[in-house]
């Protein structure tokens, strides 16, 4: 898809492009909610909100599972916090997602882990995650073959549900506990009687250079 973004006349055009897919109406909540995930630096006015047509609160209307307009390597930044749990074909939307980012571009993905009970409680959620779903669609991943196109580097944090609570220091020592050896730290999940948790997963595309991304 080539065409590119009309941004409407009150949305300045930011100078690095970043897409905030699913993100919805702004509001107090949704700010304190999205500096739980992306820290206090976090600015609204610097993403472009992508909402499917009749949904509040986007800037600018797009289907990932269709196709984004959005020109081919064109994008900063994607942040999908709990998006791509209601996704029904997942290759489809990750091979979108990976076309729009630029090269050396990142993907910034939280959703519900699948031994948390709101991942199953939601209705409209269509597939569950666990902290290796996403590493399959890096270049290093002995599942790769599955893929035509593929992610630099993939990597995967298991993390209280920052989308409830705003994490706490004994949160942050058991996050660093389960994540030691997240395998293990999985298994836990099953029996621990303690919050929701989720996964958070950055993807960066590769850079044409090959490079680190700064």
């Amino acid at each position: 898809m080539s065409c590119s973004v009309t941004m409407p006349p009150m949305i300045a055009r930011p100078p690095r492009l970043r897409i905030d897919l699913g993100g919805g109406p702004l509001g107090d909540e949704k700010i304190a909610r999205y500096r739980r995930y992306l820290g206090d630096a976090y600015r609204p006015e610097e993403y472009v909100v992508v909402e499917v047509s009749g949904l509040p609160g986007g800037h600018v209307i797009g289907d990932v599972s269709k196709g984004l307009p959005f020109r081919e390597s064109s994008v900063d930044e994607v942040v999908c916090v709990h998006v791509l749990e209601h996704i029904r074909d997942l290759k489809v939307a990750m091979r979108e997602l990976h076309r729009v980012l630029r090269p050396g571009g990142v993907l910034r993905v939280w959703v519900p882990h699948c031994f948390s009970p709101i991942a199953f409680g939601d209705s409209s959620h269509v597939r569950f995650f666990t902290f290796e779903t996403l590493s399959q669609f890096g270049q290093q991943s002995s599942g790769s073959y599955y893929y035509d196109f593929h992610f630099e580097d993939v990597q995967s944090r298991l993390q209280i549900f920052r989308r409830w609570y705003a994490p706490r220091p004994w949160d942050r020592l058991l996050e660093q506990a389960v994540n030691c050896d997240q395998r293990r730290g999985e298994r836990l999940l099953k029996i621990l009687p303690y919050k929701e948790w989720e996964v958070y997963c950055r993807l960066r595309k590769a850079s044409r250079n090959a490079g680190s991304l700064t």
